[in-house]
């Protein structure tokens, strides 16, 4: 896998980062970024162009660009930016000297609930937008910005009274809004807005009607709270990361959007190899990029096999990631108040040496699985969980396509000792020697 060195965006602020989007504004590409209450826009030469107090005392957890049926002008973008319970409405475009500007269009809009994501909705003509909030509640609310009069509208939409720690929002149109929902209860739920577009609309301003929707999808799976929900671009996969420390893929069913029943979906790829809590995911035409807990981003090819291990943030959480799709790099945000930008491969080699199987012998009814590895002198020594030390010559492991396993001890007494590396006298044999967190145990 090619990739280029690791590049840090000098920081500026003690502050985690917390939310990156790439936007592409007249001829250059730039790079926005949440930290704390404050939105930067950086260079592809990762120089800071402008900075601003967007949300003050509030963090920045993301950024949304209207589309160009909403908003469009060469030199400049509309975008949201939302944190906790508040969004703000800004523009950002070039100055005539070329320089970037920041302009805050509104003041600071003030919600009663956390906010999870937003969405642009064309609304009317080309006037007015609307613009849909998804909120901890399981709730979408959108708001009907009328440019000429500067009038608002809001409508509520509620399918399931429940807290949900994660959500997407994906449309044009209030007709073809969808809505993905990470609950507590470790369930995904996908609904729509389809209902509430039938009904003849109030078009009084400053009116909240509330609507009660059906879930038409159910995703079951995860054993831990969802933190990242993401839509493919055609609608037909969904990624979603737990505190289960898994990267589940799911196939969509047709039409599952206008289904009259409510359906459920088994997922058709899991992903284990975090070993903390992944925070974020996203999928490629490639592939799938993860960032998690453990301070990593791991790259993943279609058929769910990890290709590649980023270690970056000084080992510290990576909270965010976006993507310029166009160069192939991916941008992650993380606790050590930095930004890093990676190249990816454009393809991965899916017939590249597959890992090497150890020994399967004991007969306990179960694979074999490595419990302890060592580099020593040209050998690399085993340690299996059924008590069988083994070693391999690294030349024949590196170019013989079935290396041979030399079996140097077996006995299934000692399967349960500990780690023969560990120089605590107080290790217990049942304890992960690649844990090094209290709260992991099961799930590494």
């Amino acid at each position: 896998l090619a990739r280029m060195a690791v590049t840090v965006v000098s920081k500026e602020s003690l502050v985690p980062v917390l939310a990156l989007e790439y936007l592409h504004l007249a001829d250059a590409t730039v790079l926005l970024a949440g930290a704390g209450p404050y939105l930067k826009v950086y260079s592809e030469s990762r120089h800071l162009l402008a900075r601003s107090e967007v949300l003050p005392y509030r963090r920045i957890h993301g950024i949304c660009q209207a589309p160009p049926t909403i908003f469009q002008q060469r030199d400049s973008i509309l975008v949201l930016v939302f944190g906790q319970k508040s969004f703000r409405l800004l523009t950002i475009g070039h100055l005539n000297d070329s320089k970037i500007r920041i302009c805050l269009l509104t003041e600071v809009v003030e919600l009663s609930d956390w906010i999870l994501d937003v969405c642009w909705l064309v609304y009317g003509g080309p006037d007015s937008y609307e613009i849909a909030v998804l909120n901890a509640h399981n709730s979408v609310t959108t708001y009907t910005q009328c440019r000429a009069e500067g009038s608002t509208q809001s409508s509520h939409c509620n399918e399931v009274n429940c807290i949900i720690y994660s959500g997407c929002l994906v449309g044009s149109t209030r007709s073809d809004l969808v809505v993905a929902s990470g609950t507590v209860f470790n369930h995904i739920l996908l609904w729509n807005l389809l209902e509430l577009s039938i009904m003849k609309e109030d078009t009084t301003c400053n009116s909240d009607v509330t609507f009660r929707m059906k879930t038409r999808l159910t995703l079951v799976g995860h054993e831990g709270v969802i933190f990242s929900l993401r839509f493919s671009d055609d609608l037909t996969r969904l990624v979603s990361v737990s505190d289960d420390r898994t990267i589940r893929i799911w196939n969509l069913p047709h039409a599952w959007t206008i289904a009259e029943r409510a359906l459920h979906s088994s997922c058709s790829l899991v992903l284990y190899g975090h070993t903390a809590r992944v925070w974020d995911a996203l999928l490629l035409p490639q592939g799938i990029v993860s960032v998690g807990e453990d301070g990593t981003m791991r790259v993943w090819n279609q058929e769910g096999r990890c290709v590649d291990v980023i270690e970056g943030h000084g080992g510290r959480s990576v909270w965010c990631l976006a993507v310029d799709k166009e160069k192939n790099v991916v941008a992650t945000g993380g606790s050590d108040c930095c930004i890093q930008l990676f190249q990816l491969a454009l393809h991965y080699n899916q017939d590249s040496r597959p890992g090497i199987c150890i020994p399967q012998k004991g007969g306990f009814g179960k694979p074999s699985t490595p419990k302890s590895v060592l580099l020593c002198g040209g050998f690399l020594l085993c340690l299996t969980n059924h008590g069988m030390l083994c070693s391999l010559r690294t030349r024949d492991a590196m170019e013989v396509t079935s290396p041979q396993w030399q079996v140097l001890y077996f006995g299934p007494q000692s399967s349960g000792y500990s780690d023969p590396q560990s120089s605590d006298p107080q290790s217990s044999g049942y304890s992960d020697p690649q844990s090094s967190d209290p709260q992991s145990s099961g799930y590494s």
